[in-house]
């Protein structure tokens, strides 16, 4: 077994959450992949078209669906910044046990760097705006 240095101990959250920062396909994706828990049934009438600065495009099937979507932008919005607030503030798990940690403030000063870094930066995340597209091609 090879030893590593373990002045840097990260958890694959973190790493996703950095890499989710740092690119906009990986947001849309990220966005995309949780769908279902942002608009609930709704999911099946809209689909993710792309996301610029702070407005998340949107295809939808009806106007009654654009409609309704629209009024309740707000709530979607609230829940799309959450989603990503959760993300990008992980619960810092205790450090791993074996034998090649020399102490528990190493592992502790490093995620608490990692996570004030990710706290300071949120607000390349902020969603403000939705905006609706018809499209009656969406199953």
């Amino acid at each position: 077994m090879v030893k590593l240095p373990m002045n840097n101990i990260f958890s694959i959250k973190f790493l996703v959450a950095d890499l989710i920062k740092n690119n906009k396909k990986m947001r849309e994706g990220y966005i995309a992949a949780n769908w279902t828990k942002i608009v609930d049934n709704l999911s099946e009438y809209s689909k993710i078209y792309y996301l610029t600065d702070d407005t998340l495009h949107i295809k939808v099937n009806s106007p009654t669906i654009l409609h309704y979507m629209r009024m309740n932008s707000d709530i979607y919005i609230d829940k799309i910044n959450t989603l990503f607030v959760s993300l990008m503030n992980p619960v810092i798990d205790s450090p791993p046990k074996n034998n090649y940690i020399n102490s528990e403030i190493c592992y502790n000063k490093s995620a608490e760097t990692l996570n004030t870094d990710i706290l300071q930066s949120n607000d390349y995340i902020n969603i403000k705006k939705l905006n609706f597209l018809l499209d009656k091609n969406i199953k």
